[in-house]
């Protein structure tokens, strides 16, 4: 640490009562200090990241963790050396109000995963039993949006995707993506219950088969043009392979990016290594990964009725072997 990362971590932070980490790897990156209770990293810039060449490098990094959901504190070194009291106060104010928002969304999104979880089971998404993933690993448990087969079913879908879209992304404008098929209903149903709460964005997919005539082409819907931002909504992401496949198909749009992934059930599984596949998404991408549920939620709903023990312990078992690390 620098003299005056020493400062700040041995003068305040190291006993501050809410609990920071120094030196913290997010994604690609090691912030100088971080608060996960609050979702807030600490950032101290010393004279050289004002040279032209490391304020182009702060921006990308500063833009990649916000992306990621993160608040950024950045002080000068020269405000710990002359403002040190007032730093502090800046921070504890800033990281109560923090902890305090996140609890307060906590509690809301317990509620919140339980009724998605209920209308998982109801609707028949969710299901117990064998099953072979996309990624040809054999699975207790399986998240199969194909069984969304009614107009009140899939509305009701497309409420969950709104609610995380706006609780994670706010009014952004972006393009809806729908890899095919399963993702055509997700996103249309996405895009719908956004303009319903005042977002009208545009949704495009793909066809598994380039059309060689009419219009053409292998996309359908509204095709983004250079600058804009697309947002992939899928099912789940099991080692990452479907995801990998729409970036393969996603990269032929020049001039455009992918902002986010939203997915129904996190599965925290390990992806092609032993980090967690959307762990090796972000990072290999550079863009999140939101879940409205993951697997530890769907264990925990389970856990509340004995029936589900042996379902329970089947996922638990899998987990062990393949979930990550």
């Amino acid at each position: 640490m620098t003299e005056w990362e020493r400062k700040l971590w041995y003068c305040f932070l190291k006993n501050y009562p809410i609990r920071f980490q120094r030196q913290k790897a997010i994604g690609n990156y090691i912030v100088d200090f971080y608060c996960a209770q609050a979702g807030l990293i600490i950032e101290l810039d010393g004279k050289w990241h004002y040279t032209h060449e490391h304020g182009e490098q702060d921006v990308i990094r500063h833009n990649a963790l916000k992306n990621l959901g993160f608040e950024i504190l950045r002080y000068p070194n020269t405000e710990i050396q002359h403002n040190f009291g007032q730093v502090c106060t800046n921070i504890d104010i800033v990281t109560k109000k923090l902890k305090a928002k996140k609890d307060r969304q906590e509690i809301k999104m317990e509620a919140y995963k339980i009724e998605f979880i209920k209308f998982l089971e109801s609707a028949g998404v969710l299901k117990f039993g064998d099953f072979t993933a996309k990624s040809g690993r054999k699975i207790p448990y399986f998240i199969n949006a194909g069984m969304i087969k009614t107009g009140d079913d899939i509305a009701k879908l497309g409420e969950f995707y709104a609610k995380a879209y706006f609780e994670k992304l706010g009014a952004k404008k972006a393009v809806l993506y729908g890899p095919a098929y399963k993702g055509i209903s997700l996103s249309v149903s996405a895009a719908v219950a956004l303009s319903k709460n005042g977002l009208n964005v545009p949704f495009f997919f793909n066809r598994k088969e380039v059309k060689d005539h009419g219009e053409g082409g292998v996309f359908v819907g509204y095709v983004p043009t250079p600058g804009e931002e697309i947002v992939i909504i899928e099912d789940v992401i099991t080692a990452g392979t479907a995801i990998r496949e729409s970036m393969e198909i996603l990269s032929h749009l020049e001039g455009t990016k992918v902002a986010a992934t939203f997915i129904m059930v996190d599965r925290k599984e390990k992806g092609q290594g032993e980090k967690g596949a959307m762990q090796e998404i972000e990072e290999q991408f550079g863009f999140p990964v939101y879940s409205i549920v993951d697997v530890y939620d769907i264990i925990e709903y389970l856990e509340a009725d004995e029936a589900n023990r042996e379902n329970v312990e089947r996922i638990k078992n899998y987990l062990k072997v393949n979930g990550a690390k």
